[in-house]
């Protein structure tokens, strides 16, 4: 109580959700934080609120004399619209933009990616798709904004599971800089992405908002990087086991010349990562190669370092699927 109280959420809460959402007769602000009570405490279903009905605390917590069944909470989930789910993602966008503020970064680093959770048969919505592990297996395919120097997750948008990160992307990165726009506008942007989104819309879109951007560059053969790589001599070093180059390619399709960084990684093993590739020389080791695109002026380490970062994102994707 003293956290929310501390962060405004109830007012917050009022302001935003309370009049759109479907009513209630526990009160809508009441069952949100009753959700909310639920998986801070280890619930993911429904079904868990049946274990908390009898516990004082959360019932105190979230201002209730008597606690609905799991029925009633379904019931009112499914009254749901899109002006609700709206009402929640503008919810979340104040918190957000509050906790970003808080923490006083000078600029916003964003990580934009997505992730596949496999569902049942009959979920609304699923579909089967990009799931490498289950691939007839219905899955969702949601995508999330995280600022990685706050920790707060900025924006998420769900998906069915054959949907393609990248090309489905724009919609999102569209709505994301306008969230930016009306709660963080005084920030420098900067986003980085994985493989899926090195598309020619992508950048343009990028480049048109005028933000920063390291994107990871899958070793396609119209690229031409291979050669670049095979015809390599002297790599600038990083650490102990990486070393890169830069190169200056013009692309003929997008008919647009793009900065590339190319990383190479001693492993002491045959990368399977790369083998396509064919350039592992035995007398050279075996290295793991990757590259990335970028409109940033700063040298190979410093992005190397800052694309490194992006695992964090992936730690959080784990704690929200789980």
């Amino acid at each position: 109580q003293l956290f929310w109280r501390r962060i405004g959420f109830v007012g917050v809460l009022r302001d935003t959700v309370t009049r759109v959402v479907p009513r209630t007769d526990y009160g809508v602000g009441r069952l949100v934080m009753l959700l909310l009570a639920m998986l801070i405490v280890g619930g993911r279903r429904l079904r868990h609120l049946g274990h908390l009905r009898t516990d004082p605390m959360v019932a105190r917590v979230c201002g209730l004399r008597a606690m609905p069944t799991s029925r009633s909470v379904s019931r009112w989930l499914a009254s749901f619209n899109a002006a609700g789910v709206d009402a929640l993602s503008r919810l979340n966008e104040r918190i957000a933009a509050d906790g970003v503020r808080e923490a006083g970064p000078c600029r916003l680093t964003i990580d934009i990616d997505g992730s596949v959770v496999s569902t049942g048969l009959q979920v609304e919505g699923a579909e089967r798709g990009f799931n490498p592990h289950h691939r007839k297996a219905p899955s969702y395919y949601p995508i999330s904004a995280y600022e990685a120097q706050s920790g707060m997750v900025l924006r998420v948008a769900n998906r069915p599971g054959n949907i393609h990160d990248g090309k489905a992307s724009l919609p999102f990165l569209k709505e994301l800089f306008a969230q930016i726009d009306r709660t963080l506008a005084s920030n420098v942007e900067e986003y980085r992405m994985d493989g899926a989104f090195f598309r020619r819309d992508v950048l343009d879109l990028l480049d048109e908002r005028g933000a920063e951007y390291v994107i990871k560059v899958p070793f396609f053969p119209w690229l031409g990087l291979k050669q670049k790589v095979a015809s390599r001599r002297s790599w600038q070093r990083i650490d102990e086991t990486v070393s890169c180059f830069e190169t200056r390619q013009w692309l003929e399709p997008w008919r647009r010349s793009v900065r590339i960084i190319i990383f190479r990684k001693r492993v002491a093993h045959e990368s399977r990562k790369n083998f396509q590739l064919d350039l592992f020389d035995p007398s050279d080791g075996h290295y793991e190669y990757s590259a990335l695109v970028t409109n940033r002026t700063s040298g190979g380490p410093h992005l190397w370092w800052l694309m490194s970062g992006r695992g964090t994102h992936e730690k959080v994707y784990g704690e929200l699927k789980n």
